[in-house]
């Protein structure tokens, strides 16, 4: 799917402009569709809340000040 995706992009068109431009089979095009599906079901795997991601990486989340406040010249 390399060379169509390519050639989606050089075109700078989106996959729907390019088939109904008839510059991609009707196969290609179902084959980029079902790419999307699966790129975006892999994003949605990687969206966490902070709460989530803080309590596997507590190191990652917001530093805490401390209670101590210091003079400022």
């Amino acid at each position: 799917m390399a060379p169509a995706m390519k050639r989606v992009r050089d075109m700078k068109m989106t996959p729907d402009a390019a088939c109904g431009a008839r510059m991609l089979s009707d196969a290609e095009y179902a084959r980029l569709g079902e790419i999307r599906v699966l790129v975006n079901q892999v994003v949605a795997v990687n969206d966490f809340t902070q709460q989530e991601l803080r309590r596997y990486f507590p190191a990652a989340g917001p530093k805490k000040r401390s209670k101590r406040r210091e003079a400022v010249e």
